[in-house]
């Protein structure tokens, strides 16, 4: 039923189903594998549908051809969500027989949320309908009845059971169709990298699809790529995962456990066709660590940390690969035009019929700072050589993403197309990347190494055009991408669904993520920080960069240790302790931690809870076993 409000339908209506007064019944069941969603009408029918001008849209007319009606036209009411003059009435049915609507069967009395939201005078308001699909989808059928005037009992009660008789056909009537998706992640782009949030910037196609879409105010990520990329695709926690301290470096036998579904293998469940194109990093010394072992049909890119954009080499041996083989075809080519080549290269040979998931993991815009001069040249104003080239960088990444969108539109799949964006991390202030007026930078859990820059665009949002304030954190886009795509997300993972919540403006499912949690000393990135509502509790080192960085300030070098790990220690209250309310202080001046001691021991407590679930750090010295030597002198699996 949450796939009907926020998704255009393809269906049919028998005008010779039914004889009742105007009103609709929606139904909803579930099986083991699909959803469906099911209309049950006559040919005088009420049809609910959100339109694209953000208002409900009620078809009704005895006259009205079944065609017509379902085709949502002859409007003769048009009011908004706020102009309802009734609440809906839930039914629930049990193995024989029908509850009454007056005893609310399905809402529970001490259900107080959702009862004040949905049974009340003020009308049916659409944000709840999803949680209660979710809190009560084991039921065996949940309806929905709504109509312009009384019902009478008996022409209910005959609806309901010809709705029965019937249930076979229907569920075959209507099926939600599933969207495409397109997954875009930049990498160390910083909070005040793009143009929706700095005027300087040039990023005209990235604010087109931010500004029309919703803008997640608050999404977190991990402070470094490879940590921020595992919460992506498996909806856990890196420190679960023992992928919590800096990044996998090549050479290192280390990658996300393959125990862990990724998000691609649950997609394919759904019939998706699934592609990843660029950034790898995580973990290849194996072929069961790969895109194409992970539930990916094709994969395009490099799986290091950063290559050369022009050579794709790193320590003067290629890493690019096209599915298993290496590619030496694309010398000299700029990996940004590379890659949104190859992603066009895929929308245009798609079967439209078929779902699409594109993971579009740019090299942009990581180190090395490299960028044609076409791009720089867009910059005159700045004088910092560095920061110039980087907002060239970014600019081209953003040229990349209207080709993307171009060819999606082209192909007629646009409009049944959800755009995910993100960074994966905050922007690294050495590298010039900025996320001015926030605090810190990548390797750090300051809010500027993990609040970053994201939005959704598309297919099923039911509210656009506006910034949503709710906190989600990278693990939540697992099940919230899964959930979108009409799947069901797998109990147990730290992620939260939150398509939900952002899809229609509701609050947020999340109150509390783990920033970091790493015993292996030093934890260059950050020792341990949680959240809790508006309050941030860090305990030890918070990262390499803790200053407020200018978007043109130049920063001192700092080397970051790459041996393994010199000490393990177990968090103590020794350690630095830092609190601060982020409502009231979200730039992070003014530590709270001795005027405020019971919150510091209530979010120490929670975090010695998560610390409790901690997989020690995995970080090896590098093997000799993967030298690219052994392998035609490119990066390859194969060593461990």
């Amino acid at each position: 039923m949450d796939q009907i409000i926020r998704r255009e339908l393809d269906f049919e209506i028998n005008d010779s189903f039914f004889w009742t007064d105007s009103m609709i019944v929606l139904g909803y069941i579930r099986n083991e594998t699909k959803r469906y969603h099911t209309f049950v009408a006559n040919r005088v029918a009420t049809i609910q549908e959100y339109t694209s001008s953000k208002q409900w849209k009620h078809v009704f007319s005895k006259d009205n051809p079944a065609d017509d009606v379902s085709r949502g036209l002859n409007v003769d009411h048009m009011r908004t969500r706020e102009g309802w003059t009734r609440g809906p009435q839930f039914l629930w049915r049990n193995e024989t027989t029908w509850t009454s609507p007056d005893q609310e069967f399905l809402i529970p009395n001490d259900d107080k949320e959702v009862k004040s939201n949905v049974i009340s005078s003020g009308g049916m308001h659409v944000d709840p309908i999803g949680r209660i699909i979710e809190k009560y989808s084991s039921c065996k059928s949940l309806f929905l009845i709504s109509s312009f005037k009384e019902l009478k009992t008996t022409d209910t009660w005959k609806m309901l059971r010809a709705s029965l008789l019937l249930w076979p056909v229907l569920t075959a009537l209507v099926k939600a169709k599933p969207p495409h998706i397109v997954f875009i992640v930049a990498d160390d782009l910083g909070w005040n990298d793009l143009g929706f949030r700095n005027p300087d910037m040039i990023t005209p196609n990235i604010d087109k699809l931010a500004v029309g879409g919703v803008i997640l105010n608050q999404s977190y990520v991990q402070p470094v790529c490879s940590p921020s990329r595992h919460a992506f695709m498996t909806g856990y926690y890196p420190f679960k995962a023992g992928l919590q301290h800096m990044v996998i470096f090549h050479g290192q036998a280390v990658c996300s456990p393959t125990n862990m579904a990724f998000l691609p293998q649950q997609l394919k469940k759904l019939g998706y066709a699934t592609h990843a194109v660029g950034k790898w990093h995580l973990g290849f010394c194996n072929w069961n660590c790969t895109p194409t072992y992970r539930g990916f049909d094709s994969f395009f890119g490099y799986y290091n940390s950063k290559e050369d954009y022009y050579t794709h080499e790193l320590v003067g041996y290629l890493d690019l690969h096209d599915n298993k083989q290496p590619d030496f075809d694309y010398k000299g080519n700029y990996s940004t035009d590379v890659f949104a080549k190859r992603a066009v290269d895929i929308i245009n040979r798609h079967d439209a019929d078929t779902p699409l998931f594109l993971y579009l993991p740019f090299q942009a815009v990581h180190e090395p700072i490299e960028v044609p001069k076409y791009w720089e040249n867009f910059y005159p104003n700045i004088k910092t050589v560095g920061r110039r080239q980087f907002c060239g960088m970014v600019t081209a990444m953003d040229n990349a993403i209207g080709e993307v969108v171009g060819v999606l539109k082209q192909r007629g799949l646009y409009e049944d197309t959800l755009i995910v964006f993100t960074s994966d991390n905050g922007g690294w202030p050495q590298r010039h990347g900025n996320n001015w007026p926030l605090r810190g930078g990548k390797i750090t859990i300051w809010e500027g190494g993990t609040r970053v820059s994201a939005f959704v665009h598309g297919a099923g949002l039911q509210k656009t055009g506006y910034t949503y304030d709710g906190m989600i954190h990278a693990v939540d886009w697992h099940p919230t991408i899964l959930s979108a795509a009409g799947g069901t997300p797998a109990e147990g993972i730290d992620g939260l669904n939150q398509w939900p919540s952002i899809s229609t403006g509701s609050k947020s499912a999340r109150s509390e993520f783990i920033y970091n949690l790493d015993d292996c000393l030093p934890a260059q990135q950050g020792r341990a920080a949680i959240r809790i509502g508006d309050y941030k509790l860090m305990v030890g080192n918070p990262g390499l960069y803790s200053d407020w960085y200018r978007p043109e300030q130049i920063t001192d070098h700092v080397s970051e240790d790459d041996a393994p790990c010199k000490a393990k220690g177990r968090l103590a209250k020794e350690e630095i302790v830092r609190l601060y309310n982020l409502k009231d202080d979200p730039t992070e001046h003014f530590n709270l931690a001795s005027a405020l001691p019971d919150v510091v021991e209530k979010l120490l407590a929670r975090m010695m809870y998560y610390h409790k679930q901690m997989v020690p750090a995995k970080y090896p010295a590098v093997s000799p076993s993967s030298d690219p030597k052994y392998f035609n002198n490119t990066w390859s699996p194969g060593w461990c």
